[in-house]
């Protein structure tokens, strides 16, 4: 590991770093199915629950980024009718009125700023 991308790994929280390693045990797993549906010496139902685990770990996985992913900006878009002002998530694209909400309606995500 290069001594930039150390630095940056031990500036990250415990929690993240957790949620990081376990994205990369995901992968490796998903990684050695596929390898053992290539070899071709498994049995159709044996196929099938590999298959089966695949599809499980990867909706595992896509939970997994969306929780290191869980702030948002929102941006401006303009005003509706001159008084209500519209913003627009900037990772699900859903639009609201701004009422000083801390998390997206749409997303859930936590709100950190405003463009």
């Amino acid at each position: 590991m290069t001594p930039e991308r150390q630095k940056w790994w031990d500036s990250l929280p415990e929690r993240e770093k957790m949620l990081r390693e376990q994205i990369w045990e995901t992968k490796g797993t998903i990684s050695k199915s596929k390898f053992a549906l290539q070899r071709g010496r498994l049995t159709d139902n044996d196929k099938k629950w590999v298959i089966s685990r695949i599809k499980k770990k990867k909706v595992v996985l896509t939970a997994l980024k969306h929780e290191i992913d869980c702030t948002t900006v929102a941006t401006f878009t303009g005003s509706y009718e001159g008084a209500l002002a519209i913003y627009r998530c900037e990772k699900c694209g859903g639009t609201f009125e701004n009422f000083g909400q801390s998390y997206c309606c749409w997303c859930g995500r936590k709100i950190v700023g405003c463009k």
